[in-house]
């Protein structure tokens, strides 16, 4: 990630026979950085206190704002990108339940069952889950008597209240039926038609919405401008095309339509800190030399 305070970042805080704490922490997000693309061994939980932004995992992005949480699991890729305007913070903790289904103790089973049968990855925190990590992250950097049986306690907490958050949206919307949001509407949209050139006018034309109204929710749900998101999703098609197509710079700057190679060049260099060609090179060379690093 770039552009950030790191307010703390906890590596390995706690682990015994039932949970492995892989990571925990608190960023502060400023504008024009990035949560970089990566995955991570077990359930990531993250809430956002303040702020607002998207946020990817695998191919789907999300808007994100205050008091929501997501959820993502092992091997899901994720990364994201605080709003310029309000760039979020992030509360986060990385947890393995040893044995998974099948742990020895079946309450903690039962909870990794429930985990892993999350669909949907974001929904708002209704049973104080921002306190309990503060008091994880707390207890974690200054131990105290027994903190161990605290940590576990707490991390037992935390899981059964983003489980019950997930459920009871899942079943809040099954009832409700909730259209997707405008902002979600589209991404998607603009997801699907990268290869293809992309106007405001083109985009709210297709979507039947009036270019003011769409710019201003959009705008509103994510903190973002239409095309600011856009841009954004050409570059990191673009990132990966680099690792997994061999077509020339020129060509993926062509398929995606930027306005040319120089252009490309620049935004990518700006949003990367390395140009495309750079870039590609380095990451093929990081892959070769640890090609079973968890990033």
């Amino acid at each position: 990630m770039s552009s950030r305070e790191m307010k703390i970042h906890l590596s390995e805080p706690y682990a015994d026979d039932i949970i492995r704490v892989h990571f925990a922490g608190d960023i502060h997000c400023t504008s024009h950085s990035e949560i970089d693309y990566h995955w991570n061994p077990g359930f990531e939980i993250c809430l956002i206190p303040t702020g607002k932004g998207l946020f990817r995992i695998d191919e789907a992005v999300f808007p994100i704002g205050n008091d929501q949480v997501f959820l993502t699991k092992a091997p899901q890729r994720h990364g994201g990108w605080p709003s310029p305007e309000s760039p979020f913070r992030i509360l986060y903790l990385c947890v393995s339940i040893l044995g998974g289904n099948a742990c020895s103790d079946p309450l903690w089973a039962d909870l990794n069952r429930r985990m892993e049968a999350v669909i949907h990855p974001v929904c708002r925190d209704e049973g104080n889950i921002r306190e309990i990590l503060q008091r994880i992250l707390a207890e974690a950097a200054s131990p105290g008597l027994h903190a161990g049986a605290l940590i576990r306690s707490l991390v037992f907490q935390l899981l059964l209240l983003t489980i019950r958050d997930f459920e009871a949206a899942r079943i809040g919307d099954s009832v409700k039926k909730h259209p997707p949001t405008l902002s979600t509407t589209v991404i998607r949209h603009i997801d699907a038609h990268l290869g293809q050139q992309l106007s405001l006018d083109g985009i709210a034309s297709s979507l039947h919405y009036s270019v003011s109204a769409m710019s201003r929710r959009f705008r509103a749900e994510t903190g973002f401008s239409v095309m600011g998101y856009c841009h954004i999703a050409r570059l990191e098609t673009a990132r990966n095309w680099l690792l997994e197509k061999t077509d020339t710079v020129s060509e993926i700057a062509d398929a995606l339509y930027f306005n040319s190679i120089h252009h490309f060049s620049n935004a990518f260099r700006t949003a990367y800190g390395l140009s495309p060609t750079q870039y590609r090179r380095q990451a093929i060379r990081v892959i070769r030399e640890t090609p079973e690093q968890i990033l």
